[in-house]
């Protein structure tokens, strides 16, 4: 019985603390023209550690030698009766484009 009430409890709040995390994707952007560098366009050239937010609220992480990690928001999910609204923050660089409002009948909110 204690076991059980257990692992209820620690479900319960490891899903009420629990952060979204998207999925992660990597990339080629390796260019002879800029060797050890990522290069999305012309205009865009990152070196190793740099990020940038591009369209869709993704960030895009250049590992060094073109390799890159390409982040995305999670899925969200919202109990009835709340419904999930579209981005509050969608011209906001990676993760703050990634909130949604929340509606609820008890008021709104953010996730």
């Amino acid at each position: 019985m204690k076991a059980g009430l257990f692992l209820t409890l620690f479900v319960l709040a490891t899903v009420l603390s629990a952060e979204v995390f998207g999925a992660l994707s990597q990339g080629n952007f390796k260019s002879d023209a800029h060797p050890g560098k990522c290069v999305l366009d012309g205009n865009t050239i990152l070196s190793k550690g740099e990020t940038k937010t591009l369209p869709n609220c993704q960030l895009l992480t250049c590992n060094g030698d073109g390799a890159a990690t390409i982040a995305t928001c999670g899925t969200k999910a919202v109990p009835p009766p709340c419904k999930l609204g579209d981005a509050k923050y969608p011209d906001a660089d990676y993760p703050k484009c990634c909130i949604n409002a929340v509606h609820c009948p008890t008021g709104d909110s953010e996730i």
